[in-house]
């Protein structure tokens, strides 16, 4: 399966025509655009939570939760101002509609560019992971019907919950089609941490920012997930705790019968080492643990990751030492579209297993490219 990046006119709203390229995603005409104002005002009100956000990762004790309620709020207003939007985008026709099939996001929280992957049957046959970028309308060209395609729409969207349609039956052999794609805010991962390794407050802060450096790296890659609602428990003066703080996957059933467990959600165990590396993650299970004397702060993130069914990339042409699922990597800053997609449909992934996700799966192993999965390495830049 070859990826196909096309050039692309993503029709925003009345009189806005973003044209796109690989290397270059840039408005050509914003000036006559009715929703603009509403547009800008999510961009601030965006860039303000990120602020926040950074602000978190580095915060503790009580502004820890000023910070929390800050951002929540600012969210709250970002919610407003989507609908506002939305009925706005709905009120404007795209200017160039009919020149060719759409696909319209509704409900998409945010102005980002959003990732699209389109399998169809063009005039040359088959296509596979054709790539298109836009924040709200995107031109698609002609999709045909589908004579024996299995046409396909995943989208991908920096805040949202990743949406994938098939089967459908939406496409013609005219140029008129459209199909409408209901965003919505991201899959919630619940997360149970249990601190053995002291002193509790210090490890406590560490933890609130592993959590928070998870959520930025999912949000802003496209993934799809949030790490929320984390408990975070005080194991420090468990009996138990000082036997197992250099604990492996070996040690779990006692892990889960000394300290804790919750079932249906990724239990995180915070110890000295884990066996003598930054972290790991236990197959089969939900189960991580963190190694809180030498883990960074891409550690649990990249546990997680695992959990969600990826593996390490240093094997995989195509994707950097700054992925976040290289082993042993510093400053991991990247996710493939590939891997978030993985991280949604993949059975094993634990968002699946635990039930928090209930839409299709399927099984697409890193190596695997095929019709049905995208390559591991196939990403979208910017995102």
């Amino acid at each position: 399966m070859k990826s196909v990046y096309r050039n692309v006119l993503g029709v925003l709203s009345l009189g806005i025509i973003l044209s796109f390229s690989p290397g270059n995603l840039s408005p050509t005409s914003l000036a006559q655009d009715p929703c603009q104002k509403i547009i800008d005002a999510i961009a601030s009100l965006e860039e303000r939570v990120l602020g926040l956000e950074d602000e978190l990762r580095d915060a503790s004790g009580v502004e820890i939760t000023v910070l929390r309620s800050r951002i929540k709020t600012l969210k709250q207003r970002i919610k407003k101002e989507q609908e506002v939007l939305d009925r706005c985008i709905k009120d404007h026709s795209p200017m160039v509609a009919g020149s060719e099939d759409e696909i319209r996001l509704l409900n998409k929280i945010g102005s980002d560019q959003a990732t699209v992957l389109v399998d169809g049957r063009r005039d040359t046959g088959c296509s596979n992971d054709e790539v298109f970028s836009g924040r709200f309308t995107l031109l698609v060209g002609n999709i045909l019907s589908n004579q024996g395609c299995i046409p396909e729409v995943a989208v991908f969207a920096q805040n949202n919950a990743m949406q994938i349609v098939s089967p459908l039956n939406v496409w013609t052999n005219q140029n008129t089609d459209r199909l409408d794609v209901r965003m919505a805010d991201r899959v919630r991962v619940p997360l149970v941490v249990w601190v053995l390794q002291g002193p509790f407050t210090m490890v406590q802060d560490q933890v609130n920012a592993d959590v928070a450096r998870a959520n930025q790296l999912f949000g802003t890659m496209q993934a799809g997930v949030q790490v929320v609602p984390v408990t975070i428990n005080n194991a420090t003066a468990n009996p138990n705790a000082e036997s197992l703080l250099n604990s492996g996957c070996i040690s779990i059933d006692s892990l889960k019968t000394k300290i804790g467990f919750t079932p249906k959600q990724i239990n995180a165990y915070y110890i000295e080492t884990a066996l003598f590396q930054r972290g790991g993650f236990c197959p089969g299970t939900s189960i991580i643990l963190i190694g809180a004397t030498v883990s960074d702060n891409e550690s649990l993130a990249h546990e997680i990751g695992h959990a969600f069914s990826l593996g390490h990339t240093a094997e995989i042409p195509g994707i950097p030492q700054t992925n976040l699922m290289a082993s042993g990597g510093i400053n991991r800053d990247s996710i493939t579209t590939g891997q978030c997609f993985r991280i949604n449909v993949n059975s094993t992934s634990v968002i699946n297993v635990n039930g928090n996700r209930t839409a299709t799966t399927r099984d697409c192993p890193d190596d695997a490219i095929s019709n049905l999965c995208p390559s591991l390495a196939l990403d979208v830049q910017p995102k």
